[in-house]
């Protein structure tokens, strides 16, 4: 899926997943550090973006198509 998930995506499936209890919110600044090479300009606009579009309705939109 390289090339194919924006930055803003990783971020609402991190929340999806601390919501699902998945993994804890500590350990979503590690992740996206990987996943941006360390860079914070790539990290910060994702953040952004994902910030104006998440709400609690989504998320949990998001987790009953999952489950």
């Amino acid at each position: 899926m390289e090339g194919n998930v924006e930055g803003h995506e990783i971020v609402v499936a991190l929340i999806s997943m601390i919501k699902a209890e998945k993994i804890e919110l500590d350990e979503v600044v590690p992740i996206l550090q990987t996943i941006y090479f360390e860079q914070p300009q790539g990290m910060l606009p994702a953040l952004e973006k994902a910030s104006t579009l998440i709400d609690d309705q989504l998320i949990d939109s998001i987790l009953q198509e999952v489950k």
